[in-house]
């Protein structure tokens, strides 16, 4: 898999494989397919974040959670069967 180890300047720690994940409609602008799923961590936060991502890896929406065992277990609440692979170093 050729998953970004970064995204919007967060290191990727776990991601999904392509999937339909549904779609994220913002008031007055086209829905937008949700293809991955993403946790990263940006540098000198200690948050994590839960990341929605569209075919192309770019960054439709994120939520910051304080574990990564809190994005794991909000994301899937909305979607039960997610497999996550974790990034390799």
């Amino acid at each position: 898999n050729m998953f970004p180890r970064e995204l919007d300047g967060a290191e990727v720690l776990f991601y999904t494989d392509k999937a339909d994940f549904g779609e994220l409609e913002e008031e007055g602008k086209e829905a937008r397919a949700i293809a991955y799923l993403a946790i990263a961590q940006k540098p000198g936060d200690p948050a994590c974040y839960l990341m929605l991502c569209d075919a192309d890896y770019c960054v439709i929406a994120d939520h910051s959670f304080p574990a990564v065992e809190w994005c794991k277990t909000m994301a899937g609440m909305r979607y039960p069967d997610i497999v996550w692979h974790e990034m390799g170093k």
